[in-house]
């Protein structure tokens, strides 16, 4: 590995792990690598030598004139980011979900490098010798050389990108941000037109651009800067290190809660629109939706019927299809290897649970028995009688008929059971949204990239075991 591949991968680095964070020296350690003198060759006899320069002159102001063009679409689905070179002095690691083109070189020196970002996020490190752009929908970036990243959603913000992605790129107030640019060496300069006037970034600051227009410029410390009241007429908002991060944390919480309640509904949390869910059959008219409103739970129990779910469960391979959802959603490697564990732990717990109970309930071993199995035999062992009381209760707690209880050891063992099925699909969404966030634990257990379940629905007589 060159000493310039060292260096940009330390670049890298101190970008993914710490986006504000320069290693001490690496200034220094940049412009010796660029400004270092190549050998010089030693001297020839010019009558011998002349004829051959001259042509190797001619050719090598071509080849160095030469413009060079291209451009990279990296998919979502792509688990890795892709690393080039955009013309002889800038290098680029693109993320998934960017669409990339570049132009560079030209036969005068004063030709401006550029590049095309339709939207995505790229780290660029851009040696010296001349102006180099990079475009986006939301304004361009002019920098000479330096060390830099830029992230663009499209004009319209229908991208696509996950809460995850947004929130890497953009920072707080992601929902919001259309272009961010983060400074990691040297300066840049940010240029949004219509008599805006431009933003200088030095190493150590970053700026973000809302879809309305307006700047906010932030410095190492104020990442998390409140950006709830932009500046009037798009003038740059100099962040206040000092506006404590609680702040920005409960409004990103209850941002978070709103689109979540909006997700849950079928609705669009960016425009209120339904979303393609919403032509489906859901909520009381599909047997096997739990994502549920209070009232319709509360007419599910007054009909006569309790519905639960366990997710993630079932199949040839349930860690498997978990994995490559939690993929498709953009997750990183380590969170879907957290996403999993999660789901095995639960799944762990359940069935433990559940032999100890069929124990009880026959008086032997449970052997090999799947979770269906051992359901279908705690509940064959248990009178009807009894099956429909716990089935009738359960259904008016989760419809807010009767106050909740928990199991207790004086419960038959089928009421345990099902207390224990029934709450298993609120536990998992508890773990998950502490682990994810709302929006992303609500997708794995009911959205777009669902992992996929066993529900079941179990009718009774709605006076069954008298009034709530």
């Amino acid at each position: 590995m060159s000493d310039d591949d060292a260096l940009f991968r330390e670049a890298l680095a101190a970008c993914d792990d710490a986006p504000m964070a320069v290693p001490p020296g690496f200034a220094d350690r940049v412009v010796a690598a660029v400004t270092e003198a190549p050998p010089r060759p030693s001297r020839a006899p010019w009558g011998r030598l002349a004829a051959v320069a001259a042509a190797a002159a001619l050719t090598l102001v071509g080849w160095e004139t030469r413009a060079r063009a291209g451009d990279v679409s990296v998919p979502w689905s792509t688990a890795r980011a892709v690393e080039l070179s955009l013309g002889r002095r800038a290098r680029a690691v693109v993320e998934p979900g960017t669409r990339l083109r570049w132009r560079t070189g030209g036969w005068t020196p004063s030709t401006v490098d550029t590049a095309e970002l339709s939207a995505g996020s790229v780290f660029l490190r851009v040696d010296g010798g001349g102006g180099f752009d990079v475009r986006t929908p939301h304004g361009t970036v002019h920098v000479t050389g330096t060390c830099f990243r830029v992230s663009a959603a499209t004009p319209s913000g229908d991208d696509d990108m996950t809460r995850m992605q947004r929130a890497r790129w953009f920072g707080a107030g992601a929902l919001t941000v259309a272009l961010a640019v983060t400074v990691y060496e040297g300066r840049v300069t940010l240029a949004q037109g219509h008599g805006r006037a431009p933003v200088t970034l030095s190493a150590g600051e970053r700026a973000t651009v809302s879809y309305a227009g307006d700047v906010t410029r932030e410095t190492a410390s104020a990442h998390t800067a409140d950006t709830t009241a932009p500046p009037a007429n798009g003038a740059v908002a100099v962040a206040d290190t000092r506006e404590p991060v609680a702040r920005a944390e409960a409004l990103s919480r209850e941002v978070e809660r709103l689109r979540a309640v909006l997700t849950a509904h079928h609705l669009s949390p960016d425009t209120g629109e339904p979303t393609g869910d919403a032509g489906r059959a859901r909520g009381l008219d599909d047997n096997g939706d739990t994502d549920l409103t209070p009232d319709e739970w509360r007419t599910l129990a007054l009909r006569g019927e309790l519905r639960f779910s366990i997710p993630g469960v079932g199949g040839r391979d349930p860690l498997g299809r978990i994995a490559h959802e939690a993929h498709e959603m953009g997750l990183r490697d380590h969170e879907v290897t957290a996403v999993q564990e999660v789901f095995r732990r639960a799944e762990a717990r359940l069935t433990t649970e559940l032999r100890g109970l069929y124990r009880e309930a026959a008086g032997t071993d449970a052997g090999s028995l799947s979770l269906d199995a051992l359901q279908s035999e705690i509940r064959d062992k248990t009178p009807v009688e009894t099956v429909g009381q716990v089935d009738r209760q359960l259904a008016y707690e989760r419809g807010g008929l009767a106050p909740a209880q928990r199991a207790t050891p004086d419960m038959t063992p089928y009421e345990r059971m099902m207390r224990a099925v029934v709450g298993y699909e609120g536990e998992l969404s508890r773990e998950l949204t502490a682990l994810l966030g709302e929006r992303d634990a609500h997708d794995l257990l009911h959205g777009e990239h669902a992992v996929g379940r066993h529900s079941y629905g179990r009718g009774y007589r709605a006076g069954d075991g008298g009034a709530p």
